[in-house]
């Protein structure tokens, strides 16, 4: 389970090349996004903040490697913003710092505030129309990302693979065909398999040698500082724990930014905690960072040459919706069936959903997906992948719901066969698959023209 897989990527400047290899360059910065109280708090439903617990922030890390550059963005938030409203935050980091790509993602703590998530905004508004907390975000968003960028320096780049137990399967079929839903467990009963695995990817500058910034992938909910009616505050729940004790206890304060995995069927063990949850955050967060400590020690970051510059794609992937709504509505006087459809559901024909997927280094990928996805699936992923280390995060690009695997789907439970799916049955496998066949076109295995018989079929 442990393994440590190094690389750093040095390209020829084009417009310089007697100038010799440089390396990939990096920067990162954070901005508070943390409104002011009363506003309606995402997560769960008849929440109105009170205060604030613990700061929220939006992270961006910059890379620029030659002529190619991009961004990731992560949001202490429940979900990222919707598409229209990314689209034209893009546009705006374009045309200010000149970065070619932008990926969006969020911890999906359960402790920040609403934001808007629909689909599309209304026709004619743009975010200037937003309420003035979302507008504020947007704005932080920007300056965020302009100060990574600003700050770029040449990086060496390491990654290594660590494990805790800090979640359990909260999806549990039982004998007699039902699903019962495990929403805490505290005294921490096997309940099924759950993903430990922890990757973390260290920058360290070149000029010092000290850390830049600390890249941390864990599957778990944050909803530790969560349970209805008890949680009132604003907090980034465990994640916020994990930030503060990593950036003190490492050389240069390195930003440490945070990419939850797939834990769609998962919980942390102190779930919802109402009997004075700080020490439970203070527990899950420390043990967390303990490990992302242990393992960012043993990385060794390296400088070397290598032909395949960043790289970073996008595709959007066409999926029906889940449900038929005729029949929905046709047997609401069923017992079995959900409540009528919202006018979140209550849509036909197919969704847009966004994949990002990029080579930080040709052995450190990125695989961004679009909700909130079963954990089975970034194993799958990454059992698969023709790179050899990778962050795959989910809570990307948007709000589309849970995406159970096929066999969850039939077994059913809380985002399995419920209201909580919007999306196809099969999307998640279908994502994944094209997650890997990105990665192979990034890498040059898989091209848009035939090979030559002549040279063996290669390329």
């Amino acid at each position: 389970m442990h393994r440590a897989h190094v690389w750093v990527l040095t390209v020829m400047l084009a417009f310089l090349p007697s100038a010799g290899a440089l390396a990939l360059e990096a920067g990162a910065a954070e901005r508070d996004i943390t409104p002011e109280p009363g506003l309606a708090m995402a997560g769960f439903t008849n929440r109105v903040s009170h205060g604030v617990l613990d700061s929220i922030h939006v992270r961006a890390l910059a890379l620029r490697s030659g002529n190619k550059s991009l961004v990731l963005v992560c949001y202490d938030l429940l979900f990222p913003f919707a598409r229209q409203v990314n689209a034209e935050l893009r546009d705006s980091i374009r045309s200010r710092t000149g970065v070619q790509e932008v990926f969006f993602s969020s911890t999906h703590t359960h402790s920040g505030p609403a934001i808007f998530r629909g689909p599309q905004l209304p026709p004619g508004q743009s975010i200037k129309d937003m309420e003035p907390h979302e507008r504020m975000i947007c704005s932080q968003t920007i300056e965020a990302v302009a100060a990574a960028v600003a700050a770029m320096t040449p990086v060496a780049v390491g990654s290594g693979q660590g494990a805790v137990d800090l979640s359990y399967r909260r999806v549990q079929p039982q004998p007699d065909g039902r699903v019962e839903m495990i929403w805490s467990n505290h005294e921490k009963k096997p309940l099924g398999p759950a993903d430990p695995t922890v990757a973390v990817v260290r920058l360290d500058r070149l000029d010092n040698g000290k850390p830049l910034a600390i890249l941390v992938n864990y599957a778990c909910h944050p909803v530790i500082f969560g349970a209805s009616n008890q949680n009132l505050a604003y907090s980034a729940d465990f994640p916020g724990v994990l930030y503060r004790k990593v950036r003190a206890r490492l050389p240069g304060a390195p930003l440490c930014i945070f990419f939850n995995g797939c834990p769609g069927d998962l919980n942390p063990y102190y779930a919802h905690s109402v009997d004075d949850p700080l020490p439970r955050l203070e527990e899950v967060g420390g043990t967390l960072a303990a490990e992302v400590l242990r393992v960012a020690g043993g990385i060794t970051t390296k400088a070397c040459d290598s032909p395949l510059a960043l790289s970073s794609s996008r595709k959007y992937f066409p999926s029906l919706w889940r449900w038929d709504l005729d029949n929905w509505q046709a047997h609401q006087a069923d017992s079995t069936a959900q409540p009528g459809p919202d006018s979140s559901l209550a849509q036909k024909g197919e969704m847009q959903l966004p994949l990002d997927v990029a080579l930080l280094t040709p052995e450190i990928g990125f695989v961004g997906l679009p909700g909130e996805f079963f954990s089975r699936f970034q194993g799958d992923i990454r059992s698969k992948s023709p790179v050899p280390f990778l962050i795959v995060a989910a809570y990307t690009e948007g709000s589309y719901g849970y995406f159970p695997t096929l066999e969850a789907a039939v077994t059913g439970g809380y985002g399995a066969n419920d209201t909580g799916t919007h999306v196809a049955v099969g999307a998640g496998e279908r994502m994944s698959l094209e997650a890997l066949v990105s990665l192979h076109e990034l890498l040059g295995g898989l091209r848009d023209f035939p090979a030559n018989p002549d040279r063996g079929y290669r390329y």
